[in-house]
């Protein structure tokens, strides 16, 4: 299932390829415990407001 893109690359470095796989719920789950307050793997109002920062 294609996910939306939020910038052309992955922290890490690696392209994204538009599908939400395990390494972009990895990243997600990282980005959430570092700053979102809670690590859920759900792209929720709370994720969403820090991405867009």
């Amino acid at each position: 299932m294609p996910a939306p893109s939020v910038q052309p690359h992955h922290a890490h470095g690696d392209p994204i390829d538009g599908y939400f796989d395990e390494d972009t719920r990895n990243a997600l789950l990282a980005f959430q415990g570092a700053h979102a307050g809670g690590a859920d793997g759900i792209v929720g109002p709370n994720t969403w407001k820090k991405l867009r920062g």
